[in-house]
């Protein structure tokens, strides 16, 4: 069955994706030595993970969001060397999609067929699992994630699709976004199941010992749950009034058709006691919406928490900037009005108060794995460096130091897009290494560059070249060696 769709999909491939003007993956490997320009650090020992759209050979309404999910790996093995692998993500919905003539499943701007609407009403999945958005590492096993479907487990060595899971019945649906508490030695982890009603389920997945669902809540109305914040004794979800029936997305509508913001209500905030997960505070903010979170922690006895985030002040600023690229590309993302914000919930007030870090253009954050769910310093995001990137997309990093505002800027050039960062520790005394998968749209290839991230050269230390343009990720993880 695999090798009849793999056979369709190059066949279809071609003329899908110059339909759509997308870039495309053009050949999936297994791990193979990659050519390296520099010289990679001794301490850097493990393997750096992104999954992304990479394939639009399904429909014909393609989005960027529509694409099939392809997870790249990048090895390094302690002594200067690297490999490197890319494999598409296989599930049911996708490779049932692939071998119809018509496909069936609903995705982002893709409405789902009559049958599938149909089916949705009696708990039938309506959504294409596309495995496009990121992956989570969890006792040694690795998971690909998209929203509101199951996770695909992957070989973590190899790549090799294992297929959807429930772990065992537990898992109902998850969503993109997972978060570890260092504290607690655990990730947390949601999931919005839609259906006749919407509900969010919450779930703990410990270091070790076998994973829990914390809590479910009912969702009335609620069109978007894509990120939250985690701290040693909270779990937050702040929801954007973005409200989307169910019955409109059974109706054949697609996700983004179906959405509609409510100007005149508030952004709602349920804080979830982990210890107490059915005690669950709710607290209202001005309306706005936000995609990612970077960190959160607690401070006056966990009287408040402090939670940064991007920011946008309204869903329309996304909304337009999607709808701003023809060929449903890459967001042109100064069009999407995001800010570096922060939020403090004093929680005895039942009270939100904003403050903005930084006024620009930025998005995917990072910060330190030590750090997550603590106080946190400082924080790298993918921003626009002059001269900008020819197609809107980020082509800089910067760090911003949460406390002080200031930031340190590295710009990539017109030519060429960067991905979410991501912050290795050193072996031996402070700091850490940047990681980083960029397109490099004049060569025709992609490079993951190695910076000193507490240095202060704009250039890499090593860059490490994929044979081909790997289409640029969504979000990924770092899994080190002895992990």
């Amino acid at each position: 069955m695999h090798a009849q769709i793999q056979t369709l999909s190059r066949r279809t491939a071609a003329s899908a994706d110059q339909s759509c003007r997308l870039p495309s993956l053009g050949h999936e490997h297994d791990f193979q030595a990659l050519a390296i320009e520099g010289s990679l650090p001794a301490d850097l020992r493990g393997t750096l993970y992104r999954n992304g759209p990479a394939r639009y050979d399904i429909g014909t309404r393609a989005h960027w969001f529509d694409g099939r999910g392809a997870v790249s790996a990048v090895r390094f093995d302690g002594q200067g060397g690297a490999s490197g692998a890319v494999r598409l993500t296989h599930t049911p919905t996708v490779d049932a999609d692939l071998a119809a003539a018509t496909p069936r499943f609903g995705g982002f701007r893709q409405p789902s067929s009559w049958g599938r609407s149909l089916a949705g009403l009696f708990g039938g999945q309506v959504v294409r699992n596309l495995a496009n958005i990121n992956v989570l590492p969890w006792q040694g096993r690795l998971f690909a994630l998209f929203e509101t479907t199951l996770p695909v487990e992957l070989d973590p060595a190899t790549l090799e699709n294992l297929g959807e899971t429930s772990l065992a019945g537990l898992v109902g649906a998850w969503n993109a976004h997972p978060h570890r508490v260092a504290s607690r030695r655990a990730v947390y982890q949601f999931g919005v199941r839609i259906g006749r009603e919407v509900s969010l389920e919450v779930y703990e997945l410990p270091d070790s010992g076998a994973a829990r669902r914390l809590t479910t809540l009912p969702l009335p109305g609620v069109g978007e749950v894509h990120d939250f914040f985690a701290t040693d004794h909270h779990l937050v979800f702040m929801l954007a009034p973005l409200w989307c029936s169910p019955l409109e997305l059974l109706a054949r509508r697609s996700f983004v058709d179906a959405l509609r913001w409510r100007a005149d209500q508030p952004s709602q905030v349920l804080v979830i006691p982990i210890d107490r997960p059915h005690e669950v505070l709710r607290l209202e903010t001005e309306p706005f919406f936000f995609w990612h979170s970077v960190n959160g922690h607690e401070r006056a006895g966990g009287r408040e928490l402090v939670l940064d985030l991007v920011r946008y002040p309204h869903f329309a600023a996304t909304r337009d900037a999607l709808a701003a690229r023809s060929d449903g590309g890459p967001l042109p993302i100064g069009a999407g009005g995001s800010s570096l914000a922060r939020a403090v919930l004093d929680l005895p007030a039942r009270r939100v108060r904003w403050e903005t870090l930084a006024d620009r253009p930025c998005e995917f954050p990072a910060v330190a794995s030590a750090r997550q769910g603590a106080p946190c310093d400082s924080a790298w995001l993918a921003t626009q460096a002059q001269p900008a990137a020819r197609d809107g997309w980020f082509n800089g990093l910067t760090r911003f130091d949460l406390e002080r505002g200031t930031s340190r800027d590295i710009g990539l050039g017109a030519h060429r897009s960067v991905s979410e960062p991501a912050l290795v520790a050193k072996r031996e005394g402070d700091g850490h290494w940047l990681l980083c998968l960029v397109a490099d749209h004049e060569a025709g290839r992609s490079w993951l560059g190695v910076w000193d991230a507490d240095g202060a050269d704009d250039e890499p230390r090593a860059r490490v070249w994929f044979d081909q343009l790997v289409p640029p990720p969504l979000h990924g993880c770092w899994m080190g060696a002895r992990d």
